[in-house]
């Protein structure tokens, strides 16, 4: 109430072996942003499977820290199969992070992340791979900054082709490139999408929170 704008669906601080999954948060301004203290970190902590998305600037799924910052660093964070959308045009941001990214901070495979501003920002090469990034001009900004860092060749910048975006349905139709478009990420705990369907339907995981049913 003291920002007129505030609100995290998870707030993490000094956070350990969390597994924060099958959510859905509407219009809140940071759906989860981690970190850590001068003695415990966030650390080891994984998000599969939740629903993110807000109208509102400013916004953003998700933010992890290097050392090279206060709060930092959040190692161990993995985030797989999330659906993200953040329709508002002024500095909206699916993913940050930055103080020195890399591998023991972030693992991002599976998710679609639609961010009308920037989709990406990371300041060293991270774990990355199977994501659909997008965004309704059909150019996300994405900044994979530090040497070597670049998208995986298994992520895609393309249409994810939701049910309808307007009525904040999110299911994917039989011609989006995230079905079975997916990796196998072992141990993770679950056998179902965010709404209960099995894992997986078909030949491949679907990318994203939601599968699509095979009838």
């Amino acid at each position: 109430y003291d920002f007129g704008q505030e609100g995290a669906s998870i707030e993490m601080y000094e956070a350990q072996r969390n597994y924060i999954h099958h959510n859905l948060s509407v219009g809140d301004t940071t759906f989860t942003e981690l970190g850590s203290s001068s003695w415990r970190r966030s650390a080891d902590n994984t998000f599969a499977y939740n629903r993110y998305h807000s109208d509102l600037p400013n916004s953003e799924f998700l933010v992890v820290r290097g050392a090279g910052v206060n709060f930092g660093p959040t190692p161990g964070t993995r985030v797989f199969n999330n659906t993200a959308y953040l329709s508002h045009r002024d500095d909206t941001q699916g993913v940050v992070c930055h103080a020195g990214c890399g591998p023991d901070i972030l693992e991002l495979r599976n998710n679609i992340i639609w961010a009308e501003w920037k989709g990406l920002y990371a300041d060293r090469p991270f774990a990355e791979s199977n994501n659909v990034f997008w965004s309704l001009n059909g150019r996300p900004v994405l900044q994979f900054f530090g040497s070597g860092n670049a998208m995986s060749s298994t992520s895609k910048v393309t249409d994810p082709r939701f049910v309808d975006v307007t009525t904040s349905d999110f299911r994917l139709t039989a011609a989006s490139p995230a079905v079975d478009a997916g990796t196998v990420i072992g141990a993770l705990g679950t056998v179902t999408d965010a709404v209960g369907t099995a894992v997986p339907q078909r030949a491949g995981v679907d990318i994203g929170a939601l599968e699509l049913p095979s009838n």
